[in-house]
């Protein structure tokens, strides 16, 4: 059992392909779904980007692109991060913000139970993962009414119908 095609396509090669069937994730909804819930109806934007901070979820990714965002004129933004993860990538991230005027904007919110609090009050959900094999936080986020913005990248790409359910970019981009 895969819980993603993406998983199903990696152990493809080393198991009879008949044998695989994939079964997605279940996820309780009952916290995360807010259909009728505005983003954008505040001054400033919320981004958020949920999971330990790591090379692989695609933190250092996620900063650069928040400075470039600043860079371009937009600067009415507040960024969130929930998750604790690698110090070292941490430290990075925030000296990176720091260096570029944008360390004032962020909360490092640390690990949290009650994501979907957070969610219910962000505009922009972040899937930067490199290879994320279902992406629990992806749904989460696309059950909170957020705009996903996601990497076109295993279990992120198959989830996000890109100008439809989501935005994806170019994982590395």
């Amino acid at each position: 059992i895969a819980i993603s095609q993406s998983i199903r396509q990696k152990y493809a090669a080393a198991i009879d392909a008949d044998r695989l069937t994939v079964i997605h994730n279940g996820i309780d909804t009952a916290g995360f779904h807010m259909p009728d819930r505005r983003i954008f109806a505040r001054d400033e934007v919320v981004f958020l980007l949920v999971g330990g901070f790591s090379e692989q979820k695609g933190h250092p990714e996620f900063v650069r692109a928040c400075v470039r965002v600043a860079e371009s004129g937009f600067d009415g933004f507040k960024i969130r991060f929930i998750g604790t993860g690698n110090d070292e990538v941490k430290e990075e991230c925030m000296a990176y913000l720091e260096a570029h005027g944008l360390r004032e904007r962020v909360e490092l919110l640390g690990y949290r139970r009650n994501v979907e609090d957070y969610l219910e009050d962000t505009d922009i959900a972040f899937c930067c993962s490199r290879a994320e094999g279902f992406g629990r936080v992806t749904v989460e986020a696309m059950l909170s009414g957020a705009l996903v913005i996601g990497a076109n990248t295993a279990g992120t790409a198959e989830l996000i119908r890109d100008g439809e359910t989501g935005l994806l970019y170019e994982q590395g981009n």
